[in-house]
């Protein structure tokens, strides 16, 4: 029965992309928001059959709460599918021409490419700062590479900190992006220079044993490139490389969260380059939420739902941990995860009450455990609204590279309607207006509200 399942869904996919390519998305831009929203999806393809065959590889604390596994595997492939269907009619919902974001704060224009180069160093001197503040707060960055298996413990409270040099030193980047594309002609030492700059910031990001910050920056600078510089073209051996090395950092960061790991295969070199290799073989299995979904799915029905209490946490979101003890998760996939053990928490349970440690959610699974198959269908609603809007407000702003920072951040799933992202993408909109409007003077950036 479930390899059925797997098998329409497979073929549901291949017929939405042809629906989209032919007859939404026409033209051949490949970072199209609806294009890589149904490519990102089919990418839980290969865990999805290989859950079906073996199932060891769920968790056992969240195998042990599914008692049938056929029904929630068939209910994951039914709301992927509405989900889906619902964003592409939410995309084509939504015809507007301009953006409120844009009237307030993104820029129209530039004064010229001087004000982007300045821009390029005030941003990543801006973001430098942070960074080394952000070390600082929490005993240096040896000490973090040698327990990056406490890490979520040991960067508590930094969060601001990190918010700033991510966005401060990805968008440094950007503006060094688009000040080459305004050249007649990118010399050979510039291209050196942006292609060492872009490699710095990279290991900069990566040093905190962070992912996502650094394969999202070089996604960003794709997508400014794209729209800035030359239309890119994937299937070619640099792009072809570049992927592969993002692949094999992308799987060797995982090694390192164990204790004494650093150490240890900064002496075992060969056999961190194995194990990287070995861990790549399983890359896909980081773009499904399958093994939650099943989890979520055997948890919550029709009489057992949040009804939209998880959102209420996002009230204490402002408040410091410090002067409010008892303030609930950001995260609402720490309830998840206790759940999984048993504990009986819901919303808005004090983190100090519970295991510290977040399963997350996704739009779908979290629309579905507050508001059942009418939450899926809104969640899907809204995100097709939210594709749209951002890929109107690039063209609008002419594809600067403040605009593209959001696009390439929702496009590449680093939004959803589950509290830790909403929190997380507001937290960047005020960041990027605060850096903006207030420290990057406006005789190096000119600001105009859009009529």
């Amino acid at each position: 029965m479930v390899y059925s399942f797997a098998i329409v869904y497979i073929l549901f996919l291949i017929l939405m992309f042809y629906i989209v390519s032919k007859y939404i998305t026409i033209d051949n831009d490949i970072f199209s928001p609806l294009k890589f929203f149904i490519i990102f999806t089919a990418f839980e393809i290969p865990y999805a059959l290989k859950i079906i065959a073996n199932n060891s590889s769920i968790p056992y604390y969240a195998l042990n709460n599914i008692s049938d596994f056929d029904y929630v595997y068939s209910l994951h492939v039914i709301n992927s599918i509405v989900y889906m269907i619902s964003v592409i009619v939410g995309y084509q919902l939504l015809n507007v021409n301009g953006s409120i974001l844009s009237k307030f704060y993104f820029v129209k224009s530039y004064h010229n490419n001087q004000g982007l180069l300045k821009s390029h160093f005030l941003l990543f001197t801006i973001g430098f700062i942070c960074f080394y503040l952000f070390i600082n707060s929490i005993g240096g960055l040896f000490y973090l590479l040698e327990n990056l298996d406490s890490k979520s413990a040991i960067i508590q409270g930094t969060g601001y900190y990190q918010a700033i040099y991510i966005v401060s030193i990805t968008l440094s980047c950007g503006s060094l992006v688009v000040y080459y594309g305004g050249l007649n002609k990118i010399s050979i030492p510039k291209k050196i220079y942006l292609l060492s700059f872009v490699i710095f910031c990279f290991l900069l990001l990566a040093s905190t044993g962070s992912r996502k910050g650094p394969m999202l920056l070089v996604l960003y600078i794709l997508v400014v490139w794209n729209y800035n510089v030359k239309t890119i073209k994937i299937l070619r051996m640099k792009n072809i490389v570049i992927g592969f090395l993002g692949l094999i950092y992308f799987s060797m960061m995982p090694l390192f969260r164990t204790e004494g790991a650093f150490e240890y295969y900064m002496l075992n070199l060969s056999e961190l380059i194995i194990e990287s290799f070995n861990n790549s073989l399983s890359f896909f299995d980081r773009f499904s939420d399958l093994d939650r979904s099943l989890l979520v799915y055997s948890l919550f029905d029709v009489k057992n739902l949040w009804l939209g209490s998880s959102f209420i946490d996002l009230i204490y979101a402002p408040l410091p941990r410090g002067l409010f003890p008892n303030k609930p998760p950001m995260d609402s996939g720490v309830y998840l995860y206790n759940m999984a053990h048993g504990s009986s928490v819901f919303p808005t349970t004090p983190l100090n009450e519970m295991i510290a440690v977040g399963w997350p959610f996704t739009t779908i699974t979290n629309m579905y455990a507050n508001f059942w198959f009418p939450g899926v269908i809104l969640g899907g609603l809204f995100f097709g609204c939210v594709l749209k809007y951002f890929r109107r407000l690039t063209e609008r702003s002419g594809y600067n590279f403040i605009s593209l920072f959001f696009y390439t951040g929702i496009i590449f799933g680093d939004f959803a309607f589950t509290n830790i992202k909403i929190v997380g993408f507001l937290t960047q909109l005020v960041f990027v207006f605060i850096i903006l409007r207030f420290i990057i003077p406006f005789s190096i950036l000119k600001f105009m509200k859009n009529k």
